[in-house]
């Protein structure tokens, strides 16, 4: 009974884990990807955007959006990610910090080595998937303890509702 159990759980979080991959598409525009002097190139390449409307909360949708980033290092050193110091840029203003777990933890980038990450960012008002974004890069790329210089980059996620 255990056994079937274990294998039905693994069955469905196989099931839920491929669908979540294959809803990820590119943004529908997107701005140049944002690069260091050194040549390291940060570029949004795919999202998932979902937007859920509620009665209760009139004209404050509760929006989550998935952006998979690519980071390129041509550089002879490896770079670290700052991925908890990127901020999602919302039209009204607001800077939306990622709820991705363990982004505070930097993530390497080898020498040569091309790598993507999730990021996860939710909000109430303040996120919609049609609305033209900007994910700040500023200060989250770093080469032994020297912080390397980007910029933001913009993209839509989705056509307007």
């Amino acid at each position: 009974m255990i056994q079937e159990s274990s294998r039905n759980l693994v069955a469905t979080v196989l099931v839920l884990s491929a669908s979540a991959c294959a809803t990820m598409t590119p943004p529908v525009r997107t701005g140049a990807p944002t690069q260091t002097s050194e040549g390291v190139e940060l570029a949004v390449a795919r999202k998932h955007c979902d937007q859920t409307q509620d009665s209760d909360w009139d004209g404050e949708d509760l929006a989550e959006l998935i952006v998979e980033v690519q980071v390129k290092n041509p550089t002879r050193a490896p770079i670290a990610i700052h991925r908890g110091d990127m901020r999602l840029l919302a039209p009204d203003g607001a800077a939306l910090k990622t709820i991705t777990w363990r982004a505070d933890d930097p993530l390497y980038v080898a020498s040569g080595e091309t790598k993507s990450f999730d990021m996860r960012f939710m909000a109430r008002g303040s996120l919609e998937c049609g609305a033209p974004l900007q994910l700040d890069t500023r200060g989250a790329v770093t080469t032994d303890h020297h912080v390397l210089v980007t910029d933001r980059i913009s993209f839509t996620p989705s056509a307007p509702l």
